[in-house]
């Protein structure tokens, strides 16, 4: 049995001693919409809350409250929103202003709230099961990088500093190692080990002097209900100066693995080449890369991968304060997890260069 506070919720300590859904239906009100007549949490993101909500004239709306023990200055979040909405680029979801003309609320609590319109007819895809969907994927956020290829780094905010630093995430993971504050180092070693074995992609560069998405995971693409066509993409507060590479990696390690983050049979998990080269396909004939970009692709998702593990496997150690869990090893699987299916990427690095030097080529 876990013992008391190991799975608490991503959020304040006095989150739990408040109605979560009273407070979403307290938030609406600064959006001008009225108490809502049906509010329901929605998803099941690791990070911040989502509530859908009908008003009393029929809209639907998605609430969200941003997680400030992740993006500790949502004011960046609020910032980089309006000057991507105002590149307009195809395919966002649209995104309402509370009664003061901001994108976010913040409640007496000191809780930071975002209204968007919900986009009717729309689904998720934890996983791509079919090459249709996989492509799809690819053109979602190959299209957003192209759309957003002319903003200027300078003007966007880090909402959270050093997210790819993959030499900083090793050293938070040091540090958890010799703090070891729940006494779970020991059961770990084994991922620990493969993780020391594999420190040096972090030496790896990739050019990152572009506008990125930074967190392309295919549960944040919309799709149409009735069929596999990508509506827009979603989870917008990562979007910040970034790199093409990091954005192809993690699309291919989230929509192209055979299975999610949470398998613990290691002989199920691995990456489907043909899904990898639909991304691939799709994520190249919409965005426009330089050269070296293009080379750093495969890279991509390796490191990616590799990254997501040190993060799972330091927050176990810390005692699962980043992302949700459901069990006390959750974050401790989704680490060996995400190391078994390095090590099948690493198995097929070949495959992997063929099929992506070939739509690269073929954009």
């Amino acid at each position: 049995m876990a013992a008391p506070g190991d799975n608490r919720p991503l959020a304040s300590a006095d989150r739990g001693a408040r109605d979560s859904i009273e407070a979403a239906g307290q938030a609406t009100g600064a959006f001008g919409i009225g108490p809502p007549a049906r509010i329901t949490r929605h998803g099941t993101g690791n990070i911040n809350d989502s509530y859908r909500l009908s008003s009393p004239d029929g809209g639907d709306y998605l609430l969200q409250r941003i997680n400030q023990a992740v993006f500790d200055h949502p004011e960046r979040i609020a910032r980089n929103l309006e000057r991507l909405y105002a590149a307009r680029p195809d395919r966002l979801p649209e995104i309402l202003r509370a009664a003061d003309g901001e994108l976010l609320h913040r409640d007496a609590e000191g809780e930071f709230w975002r209204l968007y319109r919900f986009v009717s007819g729309s689904r998720h895809a934890d996983t791509a099961a079919t090459p249709e969907i996989a492509r799809e994927a690819g053109r979602a956020f190959g299209s957003f990088l192209n759309e957003t290829r002319d903003l200027r780094p300078a003007d966007f905010e880090d909402t959270v500093p050093g997210f790819h630093d993959l030499r900083a995430r090793l050293g938070a993971l040091e540090r958890a190692i010799g703090a070891d504050v729940r006494g779970r180092v020991r059961h770990a070693q084994d991922a620990c080990a493969v993780i020391e074995r594999h420190s040096g992609l972090a030496a790896i560069e990739f050019p990152r002097d572009r506008i990125a998405h930074n967190d392309c995971k295919i549960s944040n693409v919309l799709f149409a209900a009735d069929g596999p066509r990508a509506l827009c993409v979603v989870d917008l507060d990562t979007v910040m100066p970034g790199a093409a590479g990091f954005d192809f990696g993690d699309l291919v390690r989230s929509a192209a693995a055979r299975t999610d983050e949470n398998e613990t049979d290691a002989a199920r998990i691995g990456l489907d080449l043909a899904r990898t080269e639909a991304i691939a396909g799709g994520f190249c004939e919409t965005t426009v890369l330089t050269a070296s970009e293009r080379e750093s692709l495969v890279d991509g998702i390796l490191h990616v991968t590799f990254m997501l593990a040190v993060r799972f496997l330091t927050d176990h150690l810390d005692g699962d304060r980043y992302f949700r869990t459901a069990y006390r090893d959750h974050n401790l699987d989704r680490a060996r997890n995400q190391l078994a299916l390095l090590r099948d990427m690493e198995r097929r690095r070949p495959a992997l260069e063929k099929v992506i030097r070939a739509a690269a080529k073929g954009a």
